[in-house]
């Protein structure tokens, strides 16, 4: 019987490890990283993904790696994080993907740039294209252009829902496609950690 509970337990509770932390300077400032993977051991999910401390103070975190996969598809987000040359910014990058059939899954990019000023790590600009949600929540105007103020009033509620859910400007045409681009180049072209400090 007691066999019996703990094997409930271990099904219920998810597995948590910190695998690593890393350490860099922006003008004598300390920066931490801590890396933290979680598997879901109930929904077949897995989760990585980084925080970032300055001076023993958390700023935030970033997914770097997240999947969540049942008989039918997979989904994968996976993220990295740029420290510039001359220590004058740190950018993250998103990439959306999924295998199989499902509406609702995510497809796309975004790129956020925050600027390390005054010993603060503010928010300069961030940038978005994604797919996400039911067909008729709007996204199916991605492709093809609405065609009465009806569908165009329910293209433009799925952009500034978007903008709003992950506080980013939407881009459109050939500078979407230049996202996605400089996106997948940055994350599935490299040496895949998560961070990169030059």
């Amino acid at each position: 019987m007691l066999k019996y509970i703990c094997n409930i337990i271990y099904v219920l509770i998810p597995f948590t490890i910190f695998a690593q932390k890393q350490s860099f300077f922006i003008k004598e400032n300390e920066y931490i990283l801590k890396y933290i993977y979680e598997k879901n051991n109930i929904g077949g999910s897995k989760y990585k993904k980084l925080e970032l401390y300055r001076n023993n103070k958390y700023l935030l975190s970033h997914p770097i790696y997240k999947s969540f996969e049942d008989s039918h598809y997979q989904e994968v987000e996976k993220g990295k994080m740029i420290v510039s040359t001359n220590r004058d910014s740190i950018i993250f990058y998103t990439l959306w993907s999924y295998k199989g059939q499902d509406n609702a899954s995510k497809w796309g990019a975004r790129k956020q740039i925050y600027l390390t000023k005054n010993q603060q790590l503010k928010p300069y600009k961030a940038i978005i294209y994604i797919e996400e949600g039911l067909p008729n929540d709007g996204k199916l105007f991605l492709q093809s252009k609405p065609t009465n103020l009806e569908e165009q009033k329910i293209f433009e509620q799925y952009i500034n829902m978007i903008q709003h859910k992950y506080k980013a400007t939407f881009l459109f045409g050939i500078n979407a496609d230049q996202l996605l681009h400089e996106t997948r180049k940055i994350i599935n072209n490299s040496t895949f950690k998560g961070v990169e400090i030059k």
